[in-house]
């Protein structure tokens, strides 16, 4: 049966089969940076091309069989994408392209279970070629249904077909004579017994010719042409054979075409089992012994995690992925490392260092490219990039911050807190205009850059002194860390308080951090623990506390906002699952 012809709902399904690949291939491009980039790529340019093929081979072979192989590959898609990856939002969209497609598969079923449409000619008597010529054959029979004599018809007793009165050959009842009933010989024009004339005798058939045979055979364009009773079947119109060939393509491409979406599913759900961590304790990385560690940052593409040790001058980089250490740089001063930081391209690492001195480091080559020291030498207590990359500020113990130009390592600017505690941590807002301090004495500062004039003061009565500021991804609310125990978050364009989370240990917080969403803040404490509050609420939903009650000197969140690192003073680093 010849594929139906295109209509408007076959180019509207494979629009939308290619809308849905080129929403999977960007989805694997916007991921590659991930901590298994490579994998999730792969997975879905896979998708995305059987995405392509299944659209064709729906398009150029219209039928019930590639309905059920379309329908079939977009509801393994659909599974992968709400189970899978429900959190990719770029893969979600594909996957609403997805069930729409299916809702017009599925408006559509009609048109490919239907048969080949009616073409020129279906319904008219079938004329074989010769027909009322002199010496035709026999296959001068008009079948009565569009079709040629042999398809699926007796030529004899039961069929329907129609004859004309003159072709040569063709076959009579007997005739008798109507005056006294006697049967009358063939070509005879009287009667044999009555002697009475005979009125409206037909010619009695004859043999066809062999000219006839010959022709009737050449004629005969597709299949083989049989002999029945003597004479030529007709052509056999359709032949099987194109139709068989294109059944076995059409269903080994299907089958191929399943095996492969089912592969796809199955290597997506193997890499969610390892990209989606489970709630808890996911792993375990440690230092040297006799180390501490002070410091955690992740790369901005989350595949590397860096440490810096307090007790021996060494910050570690470690393959997220494969958990194992991949280098360690040590810093000359010979003190102990207290605070890390990723620049936004992931290009540069900085340490500040207890001797009063930064480093920045060429995260691909391992060598240290700048040093930045503190003008009175006082240890430097915490490093941020800004947004742009272009600045480094650091904060030291006698409560001076300071803005070093990446590029040039020159010392652009200095902010001085005016009571000059210890500036135990620094901050920019995302969107670059505004630093963040955090002093000893229980005050936190903010200070506009452009002016280099610090524009609000937040403190709490009862604080005990700030150890750590965070602003959440939109730089509306900045969150504080208090000695006290206690966690606030602020209003940045008004100053105000507008909610506080307390240490259920009443220890100091020491470290803070927002999800990358925004939607929970991480609190560690100098118990070990850490916990989970939701910003909305202000509801604690989890506590995380390491196997030795230890854990939580720093904390921070991967880009994904789906693993939390902690670290301890015993040089174990803990990953955690969120969720």
């Amino acid at each position: 049966m010849p594929p139906a012809p295109k209509t408007s709902s076959d180019r509207s399904i494979l629009s939308l089969f290619a809308v849905q690949a080129a929403l999977t291939a960007f989805f694997g491009l916007v991921n590659s940076d991930s901590a298994h980039g490579p994998a999730v790529r792969a997975v879905a340019i896979a998708a995305a091309v059987l995405c392509v093929g299944v659209g064709l081979v729906l398009h150029f072979w219209p039928s019930s069989g590639t309905w059920v192989l379309a329908v079939g590959f977009e509801i393994a898609f659909i599974v992968t994408g709400v189970v899978v990856y429900a959190g990719w939002h770029v893969y979600m969209v594909g996957t609403i392209v997805a069930i729409a497609n299916v809702a017009r598969l599925s408006r559509a079923r009609a048109v490919f279970a239907a048969p080949r449409a009616a073409m020129p000619g279906d319904g008219q008597p079938y004329v074989p070629p010769g027909y009322g010529q002199p010496g035709a054959a026999p296959e001068d029979t008009l079948m009565s249904h569009g079709q040629a004599p042999g398809m699926g018809q007796e030529r004899y007793p039961g069929a329907a077909q129609s004859v004309r009165p003159d072709a040569p050959g063709a076959q009579h009842p007997p005739i008798r004579c109507a005056e006294c009933g006697q049967q009358i010989a063939e070509g005879s024009q009287y009667c044999a017994l009555c002697g009475a004339p005979v009125t409206g005798q037909r010619p009695a058939p004859a043999e066809p010719p062999a000219a006839a045979v010959a022709d009737a055979m050449a004629t005969s364009t597709r299949g083989s042409t049989a002999m029945a009773n003597g004479f030529p079947k007709g052509p056999d119109i359709g032949d099987a054979q194109p139709a068989r060939r294109r059944r076995i393509v059409l269903l080994t491409v299907a089958g191929v075409s399943v095996l492969a979406a089912v592969a796809v599913t199955a290597i997506a759900l193997g890499i969610s089992a390892v990209h989606k961590p489970a709630h808890g304790l996911v792993a375990t990385l440690t230092d040297p012994p006799g180390t501490s560690a002070n410091s955690v940052a992740f790369s901005p593409q989350g595949r590397t995690l860096a440490t810096g040790d307090s007790q021996d001058s060494s910050t570690y980089l470690w393959d997220v992925a494969t958990r194992h250490k991949i280098a360690t740089l040590t810093d000359p001063g010979g003190s102990g490392v207290n605070s890390v930081a990723f620049s936004p391209d992931g290009h540069l690492l900085a340490t500040g260092d207890a001797d009063g001195s930064s480093y920045l480091w060429d995260v691909a080559t391992r060598h240290r490219i700048a040093t930045l020291t503190d003008p009175w030498s006082a240890g430097v207590t915490s490093v941020a990039f800004s947004p742009d990359g272009r600045t480094l500020a650091i904060g030291d113990g006698i409560g001076t911050s300071y803005l070093w130009d990446v590029a040039t390592g020159h010392r652009i600017a200095t902010l001085a807190d005016p009571d000059g505690s210890s500036v135990r941590s620094v901050a920019f807002s995302p969107d670059g205009h505004l630093l963040a301090t955090g002093d000893a004495d229980g005050s936190s500062y903010l200070w506009n850059l452009a002016t280099r004039h610090r524009i609000a003061t937040l403190t709490d009565p009862r604080s005990d002194g700030v150890r750590s500021v965070a602003f959440s991804p939109d730089g509306h609310t900045l969150g504080t860390g208090d000695a006290d125990g206690s966690s606030h978050l602020w209003n940045v364009a008004t100053g105000h308080k507008i909610a506080t989370f307390t240490d259920p240990r009443s220890d100091g917080v020491t470290s803070v951090a927002f999800s990358p969403d925004g939607q929970l803040l991480a609190t560690g404490d100098g118990t070990g623990s850490s916990y989970l509050w939701n910003v909305a609420t202000g509801h604690k939903i989890a506590t995380r506390t390491g196997p030795d009650g230890s854990g939580g000197n720093s904390l921070a969140f991967s880009p994904d906002g789906r693993t939390l690192a902690t670290c301890d003073q015993y040089g174990t680093i803990y990953l955690w699952g969120v969720s």
